[in-house]
């Protein structure tokens, strides 16, 4: 009889601890989600359904006290606005409504490993800096909401387990810098909308399996240095849009598998150094705009694709070490616009094809 009652007892706590496991809970007074939860759930929940109005309190909750959160849906939360200093950022005081907040699941630069699985919020506007940072242990699929306008700096920043397309809606305006840069595992397409008027510093740095066409959003002024830095697997002919004044340091370093003609607009100015430096896929013609006054160091380096004449506009003033070393295709003539430009001994260095 005392055997049989320990097995029941055992099979209760269990039970119990099972149940646990999972649990959806609605958040009526934001901040509150701290006192709706035991003990024993901080430490044992894995998988979380959150509905009703939360705020950045709770989000530090979930990140904080929940230790081992593996799958979290937020689908129907709204986030409300709260100023104070015990969100999820200690040295920012104020969150606005409708924001996953900044560092929502990263603390000093550790993102919560164990969270697996995220659906965010589908009222949020924006997603706020460092909000996923370094969550390396996110696996599978990112949707990001169609409400969603802007994305913050290194928001998703080496989240390397995410794989699939990695989709940007349509109203998005921002992605800002290294908002994706690391993430390693998409391995499908990237698709940016014309609405982006932005993309920042190294966004999509080291993003190297993403597949699929790349295409500039044509409301773009700046391509920003590292933006597409290694992102070796994009493809397409290559389309600058008319807007864009500036190509800045490396911003397609290594982007090998784009093909075709490159032509460079006549708004561009400034061509930085490694600009598409190792960009071997590229074909045909280049064409420099007649306002680049800029050509940096190494800014085409091993471009060995590239055909035909080299035709640098008068408005080019230097070029920079490098610029177009080791564009073995290059097999026409060379024909420099600016008999006063300065041009560094090695500009062309390794390109036997070309004839002054």
């Amino acid at each position: 009889m005392k055997k049989l009652y320990g097995i029941l007892v055992l099979i209760v706590f269990v039970v119990s601890a099972n149940a646990q496991d999972s649990k959806t809970i609605n958040v009526s007074t934001a901040g509150t989600l701290t006192t709706l939860l035991t003990a024993d759930e901080k430490a044992n929940i894995t998988d979380l359904i959150v509905t009703g109005n939360i705020d950045t309190r709770d989000v530090k909750c979930m990140r904080d006290e929940i230790t081992k959160l593996a799958v979290l849906d937020l689908s129907s939360v709204n986030i409300m606005a709260y100023s104070g200093k015990d969100g999820t950022s200690y040295y920012r005081q104020t969150n606005l409504a409708n924001v996953m907040p900044a560092s929502s699941f990263c603390k000093e630069k550790t993102g919560k490993v164990s969270l697996k699985t995220i659906i965010l919020p589908n009222s949020i506007t924006a997603i706020d800096f460092n909000a996923f940072d370094n969550c390396s242990g996110l696996t599978g699929n990112l949707t990001i909401p169609k409400s969603v306008t802007s994305i913050g700096k290194q928001a998703f920043r080496n989240c390397s387990g995410l794989t699939g397309n990695l989709t940007i809606p349509n109203g998005v305006t921002l992605i800002d810098d290294e908002a994706f840069h690391g993430c390693s595992g998409f391995n499908g397409n990237l698709t940016i909308p014309n609405s982006v008027t932005k993309i920042g510093m190294a966004a999509f740095q080291n993003c190297k399996e993403l597949t699929g066409n790349l295409i500039i959003p044509n409301k773009l002024t700046t391509i920003e240095a590292y933006t597409f830095y290694w992102c070796r697997k994009l493809t397409g002919n290559i389309i600058i849009p008319g807007a864009v004044t500036e190509i800045r340091e490396e911003a397609f370093f290594g982007c090998k598998s784009l093909t075709g003609n490159l032509s460079i607009p006549n708004a561009v100015t400034v061509i930085e150094a490694g600009a598409f430096t190792g960009c071997s896929g590229l074909s045909g013609s280049l064409t420099i705009g007649s306002a680049v006054t800029e050509i940096g160091e190494g800014a085409f380096s091993s471009c060995s694709g590239f055909t035909g004449d080299l035709i640098i506009p008068k408005s080019v003033t230097s070029i920079g070490s490098t610029a177009f070393s080791n564009c073995t295709g290059l097999t026409g003539k060379l024909i420099i616009g600016n008999a006063d430009a300065v041009i560094a001994e090695d500009a062309f260095s390794d390109c036997p094809g070309l004839k002054r």
